[in-house]
């Protein structure tokens, strides 16, 4: 998985920020797996920072507050449907594929909602829960993005006898 191109990888233990769990999802393309992080600081406010992505695009890992996300949403929502670049001005002078990875991210957490059949535009969803998600309500486990595909199990051909019809007496 490719690392960000921030200069600053944030700890958490420095930043003041809990971990209360690690999440993977794939990104809007659907071409990669991102890896992202939730956590609380001291005053119990949630933040979301990107951590990996296997494709190999650039992101910044900075901790953002989740109510900073909720607050741009709110802003962009005019009752159409809204892209990442809703997003783009929490992100100001750093990677352009982060909107994008954390869209795949808010898509995956229930706060942006499929549109039609479009990977790109999203309908905003309950934002209140999100906010309010804990340690009890989000487990902190790695969960794997499932694939769509399941591999094919291979088993080889069962041999078959043939056997003759038992005789009427």
């Amino acid at each position: 998985m490719a690392k960000s191109n921030s200069k600053s990888d944030l700890n958490p233990v420095t930043a003041g920020i809990k971990v209360i769990a690690s999440k993977t999802c794939f990104s809007l393309s659907g071409n990669c797996t991102i890896a992202y992080k939730l956590g609380r600081d001291k005053e119990d406010a949630l933040y979301v920072r990107l951590h990996e992505n296997s494709g190999g695009g650039f992101f910044n890992n900075d901790w953002y507050p989740a109510q900073a996300i909720v607050d741009a949403l709110k802003e962009a929502d005019s009752g159409e449907p809204v892209t990442s670049s809703a997003l783009a001005q929490l992100f100001r002078r750093r990677s352009a594929n982060t909107p994008a990875f954390f869209a795949a991210v808010l898509r995956n957490e229930g706060v942006l909602l499929p549109y039609k059949r479009t990977s790109r535009r999203h309908v905003i969803g309950d934002l209140d829960a999100f906010l309010t998600q804990s340690e009890s309500n989000t487990p902190n486990v790695k969960r794997k993005a499932a694939s769509k595909k399941k591999a094919a199990k291979k088993t080889s051909p069962r041999k078959t006898t043939k056997k003759t019809p038992a005789k009427k007496s």
